[in-house]
């Protein structure tokens, strides 16, 4: 059994709601179902609608989709805590207009700026199975400075929502309300897929158009890495 100490740390650590609290605290068997993210509203601290002046580093992540959307996210750390600040999102078939990695590329170097100066992000997080894209954005980066850091993303599934769901929980990721409604109506609306479950497999529901996973898997990505750097600066365990 674990002691009351290392309880209270973990359950600081994962939100009451949180499949890993009721696994893991709780000791409950339970089936991952219903919300991905129980616990998140924008109520509760996780969506802020004023962000820090300044940033000691910045990083972006992304999930990739020419049928399916594409969205990106810009975040800054500042404090100890990880700001998403802002987002580019298309959905080709809502806009019905596909866009091309020269197109995306554009977006991005759009995306990169902060006060309307453009900024160096430690990485760029590209799904690790979109070698073309992580091609195109490297040699971007030869004539436009501040798409660097190029590097597939941890793709590790279970690992990422942990992280997720560590940041929010402790504070250490907040969402700028203005800029990144894509991002929060994803965390809001994620779900647990029911016949994965029924398969022993814990994943989120999948779907085109207009679903949530894509703004979560863009998040996922990031806070895969966001966590490891506060993990090195002993912000979190």
């Amino acid at each position: 059994s674990l002691s009351q100490k290392v309880i209270d740390r973990y359950e600081r650590r994962w939100a009451k709601g949180s499949i890993f609290y009721r696994r893991f605290i709780r000791g409950e068997w339970c089936l991952a179902e219903g919300r991905v993210f129980p616990f998140f509203d924008e109520t509760s601290g996780y969506v802020v609608d004023q962000v820090p002046a300044n940033f000691i580093e910045f990083l972006v992540g992304l999930d990739y989709g020419i049928s399916n959307p594409f969205i990106a996210s810009l975040w800054g750390l500042s404090g100890g805590v990880w700001y998403i600040l802002k987002e580019f999102y298309w959905d080709s078939i809502k806009e019905k207009h596909q866009k091309s990695n020269p197109d995306y590329i554009e977006d991005m170097a759009r995306l990169i700026n902060w006060n309307g100066k453009p900024v160096f992000p430690k990485k760029i997080l590209v799904p690790p199975e979109e070698n073309g894209f992580i091609r195109d954005l490297t040699r971007a980066g030869q004539t436009r400075r501040n798409i660097c850091g190029v590097h597939p993303a941890d793709n590790a599934i279970m690992p990422g929502i942990e992280d997720v769901t560590t940041l929010l929980s402790l504070g250490k990721c907040k969402i700028y309300r203005p800029n990144c409604p894509v991002t929060i109506r994803s965390l809001n609306e994620l779900l647990w897929d029911p016949k994965a479950q029924a398969q022993g497999k814990d994943m989120y529901l999948k779907g085109g158009s207009g679903a949530p996973d894509h703004g979560c898997d863009c998040s996922r990505y990031a806070s895969r890495y966001a966590a490891k750097v506060l993990r090195q600066m002993g912000q979190i365990l």
